[in-house]
């Protein structure tokens, strides 16, 4: 119920109260004047009622003003339900003042007449009717009043919000009213688009219609095409009659092809068993269980260049992986470093005056296996002096034999400048370089090698530097030069390219290792590709 409809029937209920208290004092001046009006008595005892009914939906109604409480003054509302309870205590003490008298009215006495006067007559109870029925008009004023301020105030407050609400409506309607407009405009903007879409649709019926004429003219088309293809039916046919012919044909070939594939297969099996007899004959050959290295199987006479050249680079891999291969194919070559006593050979040219003829540098070839001994520059006769104070040196020399179907061996010849001793490594063409090791401080510094290339970068004349260990005689120079000689089995042009090639790879620090039974090995991972990258 809205606080208005609240207070209105707050109203009527004091109205209503405020009647029954006049009714009640009118009734009582009544009995004052009459005494046998019990009637009467009974029915201000029922407003009585009624007005205790109506003060309970007032309490109600007022304790339903939730909207206005926290706006309405708090002192008001108290004051208002203080006069509530006060209304209900007075009409509740009226109630029990009257009840008594009202059931000694009722009752069935046969002197009820005169009991009824005699009660009414006492000035007591006459007094306390009076009393409280004053009261309660008293109290039906002031809460009259209360409502009255109360209901002022609310219309106040209704008002306030009522502006509000008109001023929220007022906007709301603004909002409509232009979101009404903007539907207006987004109307007429679809509008416009429907007459877009009708002449689109204009335009799709024209390219219909030319469309219904292009397809008549594709079924003269097509049956034009349904002409062509009777005509490739018979064509086909005739085909299919050819194939017949083609097919018997084919059977034929293919008959021939299969004796043809028979005598193939037979001739690649003897082919088979013929390369697995080379194989065989290979491997027993590496193996030194055929014979000597020097010497080849009779079955490698049937190869050609081509072939010849595989094997060879198969040699080289297999002795690469396994380097006691080559040992045990130069059983007659001793390897290691041997010592030459030199009778005839001076240390250096000695700064005295000498009349004996420089000779040049000799090499000693053996037959089997290839050495080198180098002599000093010039050669003393007996008489001379410098002979005279000869001493004897060492020189170091290294065996190598050149390996059968191996083109080329090279050697690496470090020199001293007086040419007074001198060494030679054998590498032979292959991965590795396998020389069994000895004792000579030669295979020390190379043993060494690798070790000192993690450091720094070593170029000839450092390695020359290291290699003093030559000097072994009074008064000579250290090595200083390091140059190149090759096998006579190598041709001149392949010596030039391969000494290129060493030098680089000494100027690159090649990797120098150790074999599986000891030896100092230098890895090539692709001879051939090595030998290219020299020639560009």
């Amino acid at each position: 119920m809205d606080p208005i409809s609240a207070f209105g029937v707050a109203a009527g209920t004091l109205q209503v109260v405020d009647f029954a208290a006049k009714a009640l004092l009118g009734t009582i001046g009544i009995l004052k004047e009459a005494s046998n009006t019990p009637k009467r008595m009974t029915l201000l005892l029922q407003d009585v009622e009624k007005s205790v009914e109506h003060i309970r939906l007032l309490r109600e109604l007022f304790g339903g003003l939730e909207s206005l409480s926290g706006k309405l003054n708090g002192s008001h509302l108290d004051h208002v339900n203080d006069n509530i309870t006060d209304i209900c205590e007075a009409i509740g003490d009226l109630k029990n003042t009257l009840e008594p008298v009202v059931r000694n009215c009722n009752a069935s006495s046969p002197h009820k007449h005169q009991q009824i006067l005699a009660a009414m007559k006492s000035v007591t109870a006459r007094s306390q009717v009076e009393q409280k029925a004053s009261r309660l008009i008293l109290l039906g004023q002031i809460l009259s009043a209360s409502l009255q301020g109360v209901i002022l105030e609310s219309q106040e407050i209704l008002t306030k919000q009522i502006g509000q609400t008109s001023l929220m409506s007022q906007f709301q309607h603004d909002e409509l009213t232009a979101q009404i407009n903007s539907l207006k405009l987004m109307s007429q903007s679809i509008q416009g688009n429907i007459q877009d879409h009708q002449l689109v649709v204009d335009r799709l019926q024209q390219k219909v219609a030319s469309s219904e004429t292009q397809i008549d003219r594709i079924h003269d088309h097509v049956a034009g095409l349904s002409q062509s293809l009777d005509s490739i039916d018979s064509r086909s046919q005739r085909i299919e009659a050819n194939l017949e012919v083609s097919q018997a044909d084919l059977r034929l070939n293919q008959m021939r092809f299969q004796h043809t594939l028979q005598s193939a297969i037979k001739e690649y099996d003897a082919t088979r068993k013929e390369i697995f007899q080379l194989r065989d004959d290979f491997m027993q050959w590496i193996a030194g269980n055929h014979g000597s290295l020097s010497s080849p199987p009779e079955s490698f006479n049937r190869l050609d260049d081509t072939m010849k050249s595989n094997v060879r680079l198969s040699l080289i891999s297999k002795l690469a992986e396994a380097p006691s291969a080559l040992k045990s194919a130069c059983e007659h070559v001793s390897y290691g470093i041997r010592t030459v006593r030199k009778s005839t050979r001076a240390d250096s040219q000695s700064t005295q005056g000498c009349v004996c003829v420089p000779t040049p540098d000799r090499r000693i070839t053996r037959k089997g296996c290839v050495s080198f001994e180098y002599e000093s520059i010039s050669e003393h006769l007996p008489k001379c002096r410098i002979y005279q104070n000869r001493k004897r040196f060492r020189n170091y020399t290294v065996a190598v034999q050149p390996l059968p179907l191996i083109r080329s061996t090279l050697a690496l010849i470090i020199k001293n400048k007086s040419g007074a001793g001198g060494c030679s490594m054998g590498i032979s063409l292959s991965y590795h370089r396998t020389v069994k090791r000895s004792e000579s401080e030669l295979f020390k510094l190379f043993d060494s090698f690798p070790r000192k290339l993690s450091k720094k970068a070593y170029s000839h004349s450092s390695l020359s530097e290291e290699m003093s260990f030559l000097q072994d005689y009074e008064g000579g120079e250290p090595p200083s030069t390091i140059t190149f000689s090759c096998m006579p089995m190598e041709i001149e042009k392949e010596t030039s390219e391969w000494v290129q090639s060493f030098n680089k790879l000494l100027e690159r620090g090649c990797v120098w290792d150790k074999d599986e039974h000891g030896n100092t090995c230098l890895h090539v991972s692709r001879p051939e590709e090595f030998l290219a990258a020299a020639k560009r």
